[in-house]
Protein backbone atom coordinates (compact mmCIF):
# COMPACT_ATOMS: atom_id res chain seq x y z
CA UNK A 1 0.00 0.00 0.00
CA UNK A 2 1.88 3.16 -1.06
CA UNK A 3 0.47 6.40 1.28
CA UNK A 4 0.53 9.53 -0.52
CA UNK A 5 3.37 12.36 0.05
CA UNK A 6 0.38 14.87 0.80
CA UNK A 7 -0.74 13.06 3.59
CA UNK A 8 2.33 12.59 5.17
CA UNK A 9 2.84 16.82 4.88
CA UNK A 10 -0.59 16.90 5.87
CA UNK A 11 0.16 14.35 9.21
CA UNK A 12 3.79 15.51 9.87
CA UNK A 13 3.82 19.34 9.19
CA UNK A 14 0.15 20.59 8.99
CA UNK A 15 -1.79 18.99 11.63
CA UNK A 16 1.37 20.13 13.92
CA UNK A 17 1.40 23.89 12.25
CA UNK A 18 -2.35 23.88 13.10
CA UNK A 19 -1.66 23.08 17.09
CA UNK A 20 1.04 24.98 17.60
CA UNK A 21 -0.47 28.69 16.18
CA UNK A 22 1.58 31.15 17.87
CA UNK A 23 2.08 28.39 21.35
CA UNK A 24 -1.17 29.94 23.12
CA UNK A 25 -1.66 26.18 24.04
CA UNK A 26 0.57 26.60 26.46
CA UNK A 27 -0.49 29.84 28.16
CA UNK A 28 -4.77 30.10 27.55
CA UNK A 29 -6.32 26.63 27.85
CA UNK A 30 -9.43 27.58 26.25
CA UNK A 31 -7.85 28.83 23.09
CA UNK A 32 -5.76 25.35 22.80
CA UNK A 33 -9.36 23.61 23.06
CA UNK A 34 -9.85 25.90 19.93
CA UNK A 35 -7.27 24.72 18.47
CA UNK A 36 -7.81 21.17 19.10
CA UNK A 37 -11.01 21.90 17.47
CA UNK A 38 -9.51 23.71 14.08
CA UNK A 39 -6.91 20.21 13.74
CA UNK A 40 -10.18 18.12 14.18
CA UNK A 41 -11.68 20.69 11.25
CA UNK A 42 -9.08 20.40 9.19
CA UNK A 43 -8.86 16.52 9.50
CA UNK A 44 -12.24 16.17 9.07
CA UNK A 45 -11.93 18.37 5.53
CA UNK A 46 -9.02 16.27 4.04
CA UNK A 47 -11.20 13.27 4.54
CA UNK A 48 -13.84 14.56 2.93
CA UNK A 49 -11.64 15.19 0.39
CA UNK A 50 -9.73 12.34 -0.18
CA UNK A 51 -11.55 9.55 1.36
CA UNK A 52 -8.02 7.45 2.16
CA UNK A 53 -9.38 7.13 6.08
CA UNK A 54 -7.73 3.67 6.12
CA UNK A 55 -4.58 5.30 5.23
CA UNK A 56 -4.97 8.30 7.73
CA UNK A 57 -5.69 5.60 10.51
CA UNK A 58 -2.38 4.63 9.36
CA UNK A 59 -0.11 7.74 9.19
CA UNK A 60 -1.66 8.94 12.17
CA UNK A 61 -0.73 5.87 14.25
CA UNK A 62 2.44 6.32 12.62
CA UNK A 63 3.20 10.25 13.67
CA UNK A 64 2.26 8.70 17.50
CA UNK A 65 4.87 5.83 17.59
CA UNK A 66 8.15 8.00 16.14
CA UNK A 67 7.35 10.91 18.24
CA UNK A 68 6.84 9.19 21.62
CA UNK A 69 9.64 6.29 20.56
CA UNK A 70 12.02 9.82 19.49
CA UNK A 71 11.22 11.78 23.04
CA UNK A 72 11.69 8.51 24.71
CA UNK A 73 15.12 8.42 23.34
CA UNK A 74 15.99 12.04 23.64
CA UNK A 75 14.91 11.98 27.61
CA UNK A 76 16.76 9.28 28.54
CA UNK A 77 19.61 10.12 26.66
CA UNK A 78 19.26 13.59 28.41
CA UNK A 79 19.98 11.95 31.84
CA UNK A 80 16.15 12.63 32.20
CA UNK A 81 16.61 16.50 31.91
CA UNK A 82 13.59 17.98 30.47
CA UNK A 83 16.07 21.08 29.47
CA UNK A 84 19.45 21.36 27.51
CA UNK A 85 17.88 18.64 24.57
CA UNK A 86 19.98 17.58 21.37
CA UNK A 87 19.79 20.58 19.06
CA UNK A 88 18.55 18.39 16.41
CA UNK A 89 15.68 17.58 18.28
CA UNK A 90 14.31 21.66 17.68
CA UNK A 91 13.85 19.91 14.12
CA UNK A 92 11.51 17.22 14.63
CA UNK A 93 9.30 20.03 16.75
CA UNK A 94 9.69 22.67 14.08
CA UNK A 95 6.34 22.29 12.47
CA UNK A 96 4.82 23.45 15.80
CA UNK A 97 6.69 26.97 15.61
CA UNK A 98 6.67 29.00 18.51
CA UNK A 99 5.17 26.28 20.79
CA UNK A 100 7.83 23.21 20.11
CA UNK A 101 10.70 26.21 20.70
CA UNK A 102 8.76 27.39 23.74
CA UNK A 103 8.34 24.08 25.08
CA UNK A 104 11.76 22.66 24.43
CA UNK A 105 13.48 26.23 26.04
CA UNK A 106 11.40 25.97 29.28
CA UNK A 107 10.74 22.10 29.87
CA UNK A 108 10.35 18.92 27.71
CA UNK A 109 7.63 17.53 30.18
CA UNK A 110 4.87 19.10 27.99
CA UNK A 111 5.83 17.54 24.67
CA UNK A 112 3.71 14.42 25.30
CA UNK A 113 0.68 16.30 25.76
CA UNK A 114 0.82 18.20 22.67
CA UNK A 115 1.64 15.24 20.60
CA UNK A 116 -1.22 13.26 22.00
CA UNK A 117 -3.39 16.44 21.99
CA UNK A 118 -2.17 16.22 17.68
CA UNK A 119 -3.07 12.38 17.62
CA UNK A 120 -6.11 12.59 19.50
CA UNK A 121 -7.57 15.96 17.62
CA UNK A 122 -7.19 14.06 14.30
CA UNK A 123 -8.36 10.81 14.82
CA UNK A 124 -11.45 12.93 15.87
CA UNK A 125 -11.77 14.87 13.12
CA UNK A 126 -10.90 11.96 10.57
CA UNK A 127 -13.33 9.56 12.79
CA UNK A 128 -16.07 12.10 12.44
CA UNK A 129 -15.91 11.72 8.47
CA UNK A 130 -15.96 8.00 8.72
CA UNK A 131 -19.34 8.68 11.23
CA UNK A 132 -21.03 10.63 9.06
CA UNK A 133 -20.66 8.88 5.90
CA UNK A 134 -20.80 5.26 7.76
CA UNK A 135 -23.61 6.02 10.27
CA UNK A 136 -21.86 3.15 12.76
CA UNK A 137 -19.83 2.58 14.94
CA UNK A 138 -16.40 0.15 14.00
CA UNK A 139 -16.55 -3.36 15.16
CA UNK A 140 -13.83 -4.37 17.87
CA UNK A 141 -11.90 -6.82 15.59
CA UNK A 142 -8.17 -7.35 16.48
CA UNK A 143 -7.51 -5.17 13.89
CA UNK A 144 -9.21 -2.36 15.98
CA UNK A 145 -7.84 -3.50 19.11
CA UNK A 146 -4.35 -3.49 18.35
CA UNK A 147 -3.88 0.23 17.43
CA UNK A 148 -5.74 1.05 21.09
CA UNK A 149 -2.90 -1.57 22.67
CA UNK A 150 -0.12 0.50 21.04
CA UNK A 151 -1.61 3.96 22.18
CA UNK A 152 -1.84 2.45 25.56
CA UNK A 153 1.93 1.36 25.59
CA UNK A 154 3.14 4.71 24.27
CA UNK A 155 0.87 6.52 26.65
CA UNK A 156 2.94 4.96 29.17
CA UNK A 157 6.15 6.08 27.84
CA UNK A 158 5.63 9.97 29.65
CA UNK A 159 4.63 8.72 33.24
CA UNK A 160 7.85 6.36 33.32
CA UNK A 161 9.74 9.02 32.51
CA UNK A 162 8.18 11.80 34.64
CA UNK A 163 8.62 9.02 37.59
CA UNK A 164 12.76 9.10 36.91
CA UNK A 165 12.52 12.68 36.39
CA UNK A 166 11.29 13.48 39.54
CA UNK A 167 13.72 11.00 41.66
CA UNK A 168 16.09 13.67 40.24
CA UNK A 169 14.62 17.11 39.51
CA UNK A 170 12.42 19.24 42.14
CA UNK A 171 9.68 20.54 40.13
CA UNK A 172 8.53 23.70 39.15
CA UNK A 173 7.44 24.73 42.35
CA UNK A 174 10.69 24.41 43.79
CA UNK A 175 11.58 27.18 46.63
CA UNK A 176 15.26 27.39 48.49
CA UNK A 177 14.77 27.91 52.01
CA UNK A 178 18.06 26.82 53.25
CA UNK A 179 19.50 30.08 53.44
CA UNK A 180 18.89 31.55 56.98
CA UNK A 181 17.15 35.23 57.69
CA UNK A 182 20.64 36.94 58.74
CA UNK A 183 22.88 34.88 55.74
CA UNK A 184 26.63 35.36 57.06
CA UNK A 185 27.30 33.00 54.49
CA UNK A 186 30.40 34.03 52.09
CA UNK A 187 32.05 31.65 49.96
CA UNK A 188 35.80 32.17 50.62
CA UNK A 189 37.41 34.76 52.93
CA UNK A 190 36.80 37.87 55.15
CA UNK A 191 32.87 38.64 56.15
CA UNK A 192 31.70 41.79 54.45
CA UNK A 193 30.24 44.88 57.05
CA UNK A 194 26.95 43.76 56.98
CA UNK A 195 27.45 39.75 57.33
CA UNK A 196 30.40 40.61 60.00
CA UNK A 197 27.99 42.86 61.95
CA UNK A 198 24.90 39.92 61.63
CA UNK A 199 27.48 37.08 62.91
CA UNK A 200 28.44 39.73 66.13
CA UNK A 201 24.46 39.66 66.57
CA UNK A 202 23.74 36.46 66.13
CA UNK A 203 27.58 35.92 68.79
CA UNK A 204 26.24 35.52 72.50
CA UNK A 205 29.24 37.56 74.08
CA UNK A 206 29.51 37.45 77.53
CA UNK A 207 29.84 40.85 79.69
CA UNK A 208 33.02 40.47 80.78
CA UNK A 209 35.96 37.70 80.62
CA UNK A 210 39.42 37.57 81.26
CA UNK A 211 40.17 36.74 77.49
CA UNK A 212 42.44 39.64 76.27
CA UNK A 213 44.21 39.87 73.96
CA UNK A 214 46.08 43.29 73.02
CA UNK A 215 48.48 42.57 70.34
CA UNK A 216 49.71 40.10 67.56
CA UNK A 217 45.67 38.85 67.30
CA UNK A 218 46.05 35.35 65.81
CA UNK A 219 43.96 34.41 63.08
CA UNK A 220 40.79 31.83 62.76
CA UNK A 221 39.96 30.25 60.13
CA UNK A 222 36.76 27.78 59.66
CA UNK A 223 33.48 26.70 57.61
CA UNK A 224 30.80 29.53 57.66
CA UNK A 225 28.73 28.05 60.57
CA UNK A 226 31.78 29.23 62.90
CA UNK A 227 31.02 32.72 62.07
CA UNK A 228 29.28 33.57 65.09
CA UNK A 229 31.45 31.60 67.84
CA UNK A 230 34.61 33.10 65.85
CA UNK A 231 33.33 36.85 65.42
CA UNK A 232 32.16 36.54 68.87
CA UNK A 233 35.68 35.60 70.30
CA UNK A 234 37.39 38.43 68.35
CA UNK A 235 34.58 41.28 69.93
CA UNK A 236 35.28 39.85 73.20
CA UNK A 237 38.69 39.29 73.55
CA UNK A 238 40.78 41.57 70.74
CA UNK A 239 41.07 44.29 72.63
CA UNK A 240 42.12 47.55 70.87
CA UNK A 241 41.83 45.95 67.46
CA UNK A 242 40.79 48.30 64.36
CA UNK A 243 37.58 47.60 62.75
CA UNK A 244 38.82 46.39 59.15
CA UNK A 245 41.58 44.09 61.14
CA UNK A 246 38.75 42.24 62.99
CA UNK A 247 36.97 41.67 60.08
CA UNK A 248 40.19 40.08 58.41
CA UNK A 249 40.91 38.53 61.56
CA UNK A 250 37.88 35.60 60.37
CA UNK A 251 38.62 33.72 57.23
CA UNK A 252 35.83 31.69 56.26
CA UNK A 253 37.05 28.51 54.08
CA UNK A 254 36.07 25.50 53.89
CA UNK A 255 37.34 22.69 56.45
CA UNK A 256 40.04 21.19 54.44
CA UNK A 257 40.78 24.69 52.88
CA UNK A 258 41.59 25.77 56.75
CA UNK A 259 43.22 22.52 57.38
CA UNK A 260 45.66 23.59 54.93
CA UNK A 261 45.99 27.21 55.67
CA UNK A 262 47.20 26.13 59.28
CA UNK A 263 49.37 23.79 57.22
CA UNK A 264 51.20 26.55 55.58
CA UNK A 265 51.24 28.75 58.77
CA UNK A 266 48.67 31.23 56.64
CA UNK A 267 46.32 30.91 59.90
CA UNK A 268 46.60 30.62 63.50
CA UNK A 269 43.77 28.76 64.80
CA UNK A 270 41.01 26.66 62.67
CA UNK A 271 37.25 26.06 64.07
CA UNK A 272 36.43 22.37 62.70
CA UNK A 273 35.56 18.54 63.25
CA UNK A 274 37.30 16.06 64.18
CA UNK A 275 40.65 16.38 61.66
CA UNK A 276 39.82 13.51 59.26
CA UNK A 277 42.59 10.61 58.73
CA UNK A 278 43.48 11.85 55.42
CA UNK A 279 44.57 15.43 57.28
CA UNK A 280 46.01 13.50 59.81
CA UNK A 281 48.26 11.94 57.21
CA UNK A 282 48.68 15.11 55.58
CA UNK A 283 50.29 17.19 58.88
CA UNK A 284 52.78 13.75 59.62
CA UNK A 285 53.91 14.05 55.88
CA UNK A 286 54.49 18.28 56.67
CA UNK A 287 56.25 16.86 59.58
CA UNK A 288 53.70 18.78 61.67
CA UNK A 289 52.49 18.15 65.14
CA UNK A 290 49.32 20.18 65.52
CA UNK A 291 47.28 20.43 68.55
CA UNK A 292 43.68 19.37 68.64
CA UNK A 293 41.29 20.11 71.66
CA UNK A 294 38.04 19.11 72.06
CA UNK A 295 36.00 22.55 73.02
CA UNK A 296 32.36 21.15 72.13
CA UNK A 297 30.10 19.03 70.63
CA UNK A 298 27.52 19.67 67.68
CA UNK A 299 24.72 16.99 66.05
CA UNK A 300 23.48 16.19 62.57
CA UNK A 301 19.73 16.45 62.55
CA UNK A 302 17.45 15.75 59.99
CA UNK A 303 14.65 17.98 58.67
CA UNK A 304 11.14 17.31 57.56
CA UNK A 305 8.07 19.88 56.81
CA UNK A 306 6.20 20.26 60.14
CA UNK A 307 2.80 18.47 58.29
CA UNK A 308 4.66 15.12 57.88
CA UNK A 309 3.64 12.81 59.57
CA UNK A 310 6.81 11.36 60.52
CA UNK A 311 8.89 11.73 63.98
CA UNK A 312 11.76 9.48 63.89
CA UNK A 313 13.86 7.36 61.29
CA UNK A 314 16.64 4.80 62.19
CA UNK A 315 20.27 4.99 60.75
CA UNK A 316 19.72 1.90 58.42
CA UNK A 317 16.65 3.48 56.80
CA UNK A 318 18.66 6.88 56.26
CA UNK A 319 21.03 5.12 54.71
CA UNK A 320 18.91 3.36 52.77
CA UNK A 321 16.90 6.65 51.68
CA UNK A 322 20.29 8.48 50.66
CA UNK A 323 21.35 5.43 48.85
CA UNK A 324 17.89 5.50 46.27
CA UNK A 325 16.70 2.04 48.28
CA UNK A 326 13.69 3.55 49.32
CA UNK A 327 12.62 6.19 47.12
CA UNK A 328 9.05 6.20 49.12
CA UNK A 329 7.45 7.68 52.28
CA UNK A 330 5.14 4.46 53.00
CA UNK A 331 8.51 2.62 53.04
CA UNK A 332 9.11 4.18 56.28
CA UNK A 333 6.35 5.30 57.69
CA UNK A 334 2.55 6.43 57.36
CA UNK A 335 3.06 9.52 54.99
CA UNK A 336 2.59 9.04 51.44
CA UNK A 337 4.56 9.99 48.48
CA UNK A 338 8.00 10.19 46.67
CA UNK A 339 11.02 11.51 49.29
CA UNK A 340 12.85 14.14 48.11
CA UNK A 341 15.95 13.53 49.81
CA UNK A 342 18.14 16.90 49.58
CA UNK A 343 21.68 16.69 49.94
CA UNK A 344 24.14 19.60 50.92
CA UNK A 345 26.96 21.41 49.16
CA UNK A 346 30.24 18.28 49.11
CA UNK A 347 32.51 20.66 50.79
CA UNK A 348 30.16 21.76 53.48
CA UNK A 349 31.02 20.09 57.15
CA UNK A 350 27.31 18.67 57.14
CA UNK A 351 27.77 16.47 53.89
CA UNK A 352 31.93 15.29 54.91
CA UNK A 353 29.96 14.19 58.43
CA UNK A 354 26.84 12.83 56.95
CA UNK A 355 29.11 10.38 54.92
CA UNK A 356 31.03 9.37 57.97
CA UNK A 357 28.57 9.21 60.46
CA UNK A 358 25.46 7.94 58.03
CA UNK A 359 26.39 6.73 54.92
CA UNK A 360 29.59 4.30 56.71
CA UNK A 361 31.11 3.92 53.84
CA UNK A 362 27.78 3.24 51.08
CA UNK A 363 27.30 5.42 48.54
CA UNK A 364 25.26 8.33 47.72
CA UNK A 365 22.91 8.36 45.01
CA UNK A 366 23.06 11.42 42.88
CA UNK A 367 21.93 14.59 44.72
CA UNK A 368 18.40 15.95 43.38
CA UNK A 369 18.85 19.14 41.00
CA UNK A 370 16.99 22.30 39.87
CA UNK A 371 16.35 22.64 36.05
CA UNK A 372 15.66 26.75 35.54
CA UNK A 373 16.38 29.24 33.46
CA UNK A 374 17.99 32.55 33.36
CA UNK A 375 17.16 35.10 30.83
CA UNK A 376 18.32 33.01 26.98
CA UNK A 377 20.64 30.24 29.47
CA UNK A 378 19.56 27.18 31.31
CA UNK A 379 21.06 25.82 33.87
CA UNK A 380 20.93 22.56 36.04
CA UNK A 381 22.14 23.17 39.76
CA UNK A 382 22.52 20.72 43.10
CA UNK A 383 18.76 21.82 45.22
CA UNK A 384 18.97 22.68 48.58
CA UNK A 385 16.76 21.91 51.37
CA UNK A 386 12.98 22.68 50.29
CA UNK A 387 10.47 22.54 53.13
CA UNK A 388 7.69 20.78 51.17
CA UNK A 389 5.63 18.33 52.35
CA UNK A 390 7.31 15.44 50.60
CA UNK A 391 11.18 16.84 51.25
CA UNK A 392 13.63 15.36 53.71
CA UNK A 393 16.97 16.69 54.33
CA UNK A 394 20.06 17.73 57.27
CA UNK A 395 22.08 20.29 58.67
CA UNK A 396 24.04 20.94 61.71
CA UNK A 397 21.79 21.46 64.26
CA UNK A 398 22.91 25.23 64.77
CA UNK A 399 21.69 26.11 60.91
CA UNK A 400 18.89 23.89 61.86
CA UNK A 401 17.77 26.55 64.07
CA UNK A 402 18.07 29.09 61.39
CA UNK A 403 16.54 27.21 58.60
CA UNK A 404 12.90 28.26 58.85
CA UNK A 405 12.63 29.55 62.10
CA UNK A 406 8.87 29.97 62.39
CA UNK A 407 8.78 26.63 63.07
CA UNK A 408 7.62 25.40 59.65
CA UNK A 409 10.59 22.85 59.48
CA UNK A 410 10.43 19.86 62.29
CA UNK A 411 13.65 17.70 63.31
CA UNK A 412 13.38 14.51 63.51
CA UNK A 413 14.73 11.85 66.58
CA UNK A 414 17.14 8.89 65.11
CA UNK A 415 16.02 5.57 66.64
CA UNK A 416 13.42 7.90 68.80
CA UNK A 417 16.09 9.68 70.27
CA UNK A 418 15.87 13.70 70.13
CA UNK A 419 19.22 15.74 69.12
CA UNK A 420 18.81 17.54 73.01
CA UNK A 421 21.82 19.17 74.58
CA UNK A 422 21.86 16.53 77.02
CA UNK A 423 21.44 13.78 74.76
CA UNK A 424 24.30 15.27 72.30
CA UNK A 425 26.41 15.74 75.52
CA UNK A 426 26.01 12.14 76.52
CA UNK A 427 26.14 11.09 72.80
CA UNK A 428 22.93 9.05 73.47
CA UNK A 429 22.21 10.90 70.17
CA UNK A 430 23.56 8.72 67.29
CA UNK A 431 25.01 11.99 65.16
CA UNK A 432 27.27 13.62 67.34
CA UNK A 433 29.61 16.27 65.85
CA UNK A 434 32.92 16.46 68.01
CA UNK A 435 34.27 20.20 67.43
CA UNK A 436 37.72 21.29 67.79
CA UNK A 437 39.91 23.98 68.17
CA UNK A 438 43.30 22.88 65.95
CA UNK A 439 46.54 25.28 66.49
CA UNK A 440 50.05 24.31 65.57
CA UNK A 441 52.34 22.96 68.29
CA UNK A 442 55.31 25.18 67.63
CA UNK A 443 53.09 28.36 67.09
CA UNK A 444 52.09 31.24 68.03
CA UNK A 445 50.83 31.76 72.32
CA UNK A 446 47.78 33.72 71.81
CA UNK A 447 45.89 30.58 69.92
CA UNK A 448 45.87 28.67 72.49
CA UNK A 449 45.03 31.23 75.00
CA UNK A 450 42.13 31.43 73.12
CA UNK A 451 41.50 27.25 73.26
CA UNK A 452 42.13 27.41 76.89
CA UNK A 453 39.53 30.41 77.54
CA UNK A 454 37.43 28.05 75.40
CA UNK A 455 37.47 25.63 78.08
CA UNK A 456 37.03 27.65 80.83
CA UNK A 457 33.37 27.88 82.57
CA UNK A 458 32.65 31.54 80.96
CA UNK A 459 34.04 29.74 77.28
CA UNK A 460 31.70 27.26 77.13
CA UNK A 461 29.27 29.30 78.73
CA UNK A 462 29.30 30.73 75.62
CA UNK A 463 29.63 27.75 73.29
CA UNK A 464 26.11 26.81 75.13
CA UNK A 465 24.84 30.35 74.53
CA UNK A 466 25.80 30.51 70.95
CA UNK A 467 24.43 26.84 70.17
CA UNK A 468 26.59 24.70 70.72
CA UNK A 469 27.18 21.92 73.75
CA UNK A 470 29.67 22.21 75.92
CA UNK A 471 32.20 19.05 76.40
CA UNK A 472 32.28 20.47 80.63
Amino acid sequence: MKIKLNLWISTFIISPLVIGVVGLIVRMPTVGIVISLANSCYRYFYSKKHHDLRQQFIVQFIFLSVHMILYFLVITGNNFKYIQLPGWYWIVLLPYGFLGIFLIYNGAGAIPVLIFITFISSLLGIGFYWWKTQRRLPRLTPKIIAPILLVASLAIIPFFLNSKHNELFVGSDYHDTSKDEIDYHEPKGSLNDENYAASAELAQIPKSSNLQITSDYPQITGAAEFSPLAVGLIELGYEGIAPTKAQESWQVDTTDGAFKKLLKQKTDLVLMPKPTPAQEQAAKKAGLKLNKVPIAKEALVFLVNHNNTIMSLTPNQMRKIYQGKFMRWQQVCDEKGLIQAFQNDPASNSQIVMKELVMKGKSLRDPLQYQGTFGIQTYVKRANYDNNRKALGYATRIDATKINSDSETKILDVNEIAPTAENIKSNKYPFVIPIYAVTRSDGKENPQKIVQWLLSPAGQKMLNDTGYVGVK
